[in-house]
């Protein structure tokens, strides 16, 4: 058993060519929604001077006895997907707020970058909630077969709420919108006792999920910790559920 597996695609084209392309989407969008920048966090910005910096720890759920990521990950029983992400942001004039995020799924050779914006359109009115979106994009790296491209915004709606003069606890829920740009690179076939020459390639599938997003963060001097569930919308089979805890430093 490798110690750091790969994605591995040539298990969705027969000897005949034909594609399993619904394995191939599932096991695409699923990895994509576990490397993208995922701590949406309260739609309240840091103001012009915040800075902050963050550990999220995210799970994905997968169905890993079904069919594809046996195909695609041959050598492993996964358990979920497991996602380790960095995750920074600094506060800028007009309640904006610029960020990134450098992402590695565990026990993979799996990696990615992504960048975000977040705007607070309503903020710091005493009897209304804070709403702010948020718009990200990232790619996802470090694979022999597959490439991703994702991109996606974010609607929040959070209030705060202060705790014994110590504490800030802010809830936040909202809608989460993906699109995934996903294709393989050039697939060399082997069979046993010969090597095919030709190649096959999948052709590049766009994939769109639709998620719920609600969490809460509890805010302390300069720490920040946070829980944030991203849920599916529907049943459909491809879109799946994502849970993070997030470890924040403000500045």
């Amino acid at each position: 058993m490798a110690v750091n597996f790969d994605v591995s695609l040539t298990g969705f084209i027969d000897e005949n060519g034909e594609q399993d392309i619904a394995g191939f989407r599932s096991v695409a969008q699923a990895i994509a929604l576990a490397m993208q920048p995922r701590w949406s966090g309260p739609a309240s910005t840091m103001g012009s001077r915040g800075f902050d910096i963050g550990y999220n720890f995210m799970h994905t759920g997968i169905d890993s006895d079904a069919a594809h990521w046996k195909t695609a990950v041959p050598d492993r029983t996964l358990r979920g997907l497991q996602t380790s992400q960095v995750h920074f942001r600094k506060g800028l004039p007009y309640s904006i707020e610029l960020g990134g995020t450098v992402s590695s799924l565990h026990d993979s050779r799996l990696y990615g970058v992504g960048f975000e914006l977040k705007w607070a359109f309503v903020e710091s009115y005493k009897y209304a909630p804070d709403i702010g979106v948020r718009t990200h994009v990232s790619t996802t790296l470090g694979s022999r077969d597959l490439s991703l491209l994702n991109a996606g915004s974010d609607v929040l709606v959070s209030k705060s709420f202060g705790v014994a003069g110590v504490m800030q606890v802010t809830p936040f829920t909202g809608y989460s919108f993906a699109y995934t740009q996903a294709r393989s690179h050039v697939l060399g076939v082997f069979e046993p006792g010969e090597v095919k020459l030709d190649t096959d390639i999948i052709d590049a599938k766009h994939l769109l999920s639709h998620r719920t997003v609600f969490g809460v963060a509890f805010h302390a001097s300069w720490a920040e910790l946070g829980f944030e569930a991203a849920v599916p919308t529907s049943d459909d089979g491809e879109t799946v559920a994502t849970y993070t805890t997030r470890l924040g430093f403000q500045f």
